[in-house]
């Protein structure tokens, strides 16, 4: 494919095939590998190290302060920027606006782990767009529906309302006798009490939409009642959100003053500025700057950016414009990622990033390594065929293909083999029994350990040698599943390393140590000592700590 694409350019040039090949010979190769032997000279940064380099280097340009400190943990930023809203906010409230505010937040710090996650993601758009009324005028409107409700339902009776449900042809199942007179008996009774916008969850169910929808025969019921809830319940959503977005804002903006009067920046702070700056009024200057300085970027694992770096890079490295050829640019941007890892959303991937990219390329421009060096021939058939098998196993098939990979062969000398025989290394293991969930989940474990053992026990080859415990791996979905394959392997007596996302310190062994510490820290406490000395890893019983304790001149070794 890059052979076709310099044909294509030698072409254009009125260069002929031969011409291009001894070119390439006498000028491309020596050329290839004079930069390749120079790549070790290049500059390597993280992305967020590369916005802070740019931020300092450009400190003018970007509008960052020369003084402005790196700071990891921002939290009593956050904070303060909640506690600051909270107190410009929810004291003019009154009574009844302050117990619903407590509904939904406890007080600034319950308010603040709603606002991290927002500020998580600054691309995120919300959907409806936020009310224009502000707080106090939503609350008089949907206090206004609330009393409008409230006269209906003091002329109503619960009874009258049942059996005109009854009367309807609504599912029945889905409106029985039982439950439908204690839905009916709640609404009344919130719409008879104090005003207060948080109707029972049932209320839902006597809407006009919900209703349609189980609606098997005739008209749908109609009463006062479902006419004045049908106009409270957009009135309450559009006040739930309201608080939430709206306060999110504010929060979001005093926490970013607050940082910037601190002379702060966070990581995060380090792509919003940069690409504050780059949309700014010096933005284009900026990236002149950088462009100078760096004229090529390549960017590894692209498919793990986000949209606000990818913003970042194509400002400074501006795809050429309609009429404009690639080569009459003097800057590129090379982006290297596997599509197809674009889809783990846990990996901070977004797979919309990567699309907007790869549409702003032309077919000229996108290449693809389609030989896999790495695995077995036979492994490369299996998932090629694996896939092939589905018109669609992407979603996205315009902009993520399944493309079949050659194979190169390398490493088909080093085949698995299970007592003797070659074996094909991408199986899918059914025996065509019935197992219940449990059973199923207890048996795949127990089928896994006896395989490993046997191959362990040398029944495999792996490139003519016998299996080794490092040669194996089990990979499973979730941490319960690994520790079901622990298990099975204990039983085996086999042994086996759990590597997992968790913290090392809720580990046992951060445990042990911390009390050991403890010890060391208060030696005069018996109490402390005796904890250390019971810990998993000392592994002192109830009967040897028993003996210490009564035999003073041995406790004093301890």
């Amino acid at each position: 494919q890059t052979y076709q694409y310099l044909l294509q350019l030698a072409q254009q040039r009125g260069l002929t095939e031969a011409e291009l090949n001894s070119s390439v010979q006498a000028e491309l190769k020596p050329w290839l590998q004079a930069n390749l032997a120079l790549m070790d000279e290049a500059s390597i940064y993280t992305i967020h190290g590369f916005c802070q380099r740019m931020l300092k280097q450009f400190a003018f340009d970007s509008g960052v302060m020369f003084s402005a400190e790196m700071v990891l943990d921002s939290e009593r930023y956050l904070l303060q920027a909640c506690e600051d809203i909270w107190r410009q906010h929810a004291y003019r409230l009154n009574e009844p606006q302050s117990r619903f505010l407590l509904s939904q937040y406890a007080g600034p710090q319950a308010l603040m782990q709603t606002v991290r996650s927002r500020l998580a993601r600054p691309d995120m758009t919300v959907l409806p767009a936020l009310p224009t009324a502000d707080f106090e005028s939503l609350w008089a409107q949907t206090e206004a529906a609330f009393l409008a409700l409230q006269a209906q339902c003091r002329n109503t009776n619960v009874a009258d309302l049942a059996q005109l449900i009854a009367d309807s042809g609504l599912n029945k199942s889905s409106y029985n006798k039982t439950n439908t007179p204690k839905w009916l008996g709640q609404i009344v009774a919130y719409g008879l009490g104090e005003f207060y916008p948080q109707p029972p969850s049932c209320s839902e169910r006597f809407t006009q939409a919900f209703m349609s929808e189980k609606l098997k025969s005739g008209e749908l019921p109609q009463h006062p009642v479902f006419s004045a809830l049908e106009a409270l319940l957009p009135l309450v959503r559009e006040l739930n959100r309201l608080l939430d977005l709206a306060w999110q804002e504010r929060i979001a903006a005093r926490y970013f003053e607050l940082l910037e009067q601190a002379g702060a920046l966070t990581p995060d702070d380090l792509l919003r500025l940069l690409q504050a700056a780059l949309a700014g009024p010096q933005g284009e200057r900026l990236a002149a700057h950088i462009r100078r300085l760096y004229p090529v970027a390549m960017i590894d694992e692209f498919q793990d950016t986000d949209a606000r770096q990818f913003d970042i890079f194509n400002r400074i490295y501006p795809p050429a414009e309609a009429g404009e050829s690639p080569d009459d640019q003097h800057h590129s941007l090379i982006m290297i990622g596997d599509p197809k890892q674009a889809i783990y959303a846990f990996r901070g991937a977004d797979i919309f990033t990567y699309i907007k990219a790869r549409r702003n390329l032309t077919d000229e421009q996108r290449f693809t390594l389609d030989t896999n060096w790495r695995s077995h021939s036979q492994l490369i058939k299996g998932v090629n065929q694996l896939f092939a098998g589905n018109a669609s196993p992407f979603i996205f098939d315009k902009d993520i293909e399944f493309i079949n990979v050659k194979a190169g062969g390398r490493h088909d000398n080093n085949g698995f083999a299970a007592n003797g025989r070659a074996q094909i290394p991408l199986q899918l293991w059914h025996d065509g029994k019935e197992y219940s969930r449990h059973g199923a989940q207890q048996t795949t474990a127990s089928q896994c350990a006896e395989q490993i053992a046997a191959l362990l026990n040398g029944a495999g080859t792996l490139a003519g040698q016998p299996v080794q415990a490092r040669d194996i791996a089990v990979l499973v979905r979730s941490r319960k599943q690994a520790g079901w394959i622990r298990d099975a392997l204990a039983q085996q007596n086999i042994g086996s390393v759990f590597l997992t996302r968790d913290s090392v310190f809720d580990s046992q062994e951060a445990l042990d140590v911390f009390r050991w510490l403890q010890a060391i820290a208060h030696p005069s406490d018996e109490r402390i000592v005796r904890s250390a000395l019971a810990t998993e890893t000392q592994g002192y019983s109830a009967e040897k700590l028993h003996q210490l304790l009564n035999d003073e001149s041995e406790w004093e070794k301890v």
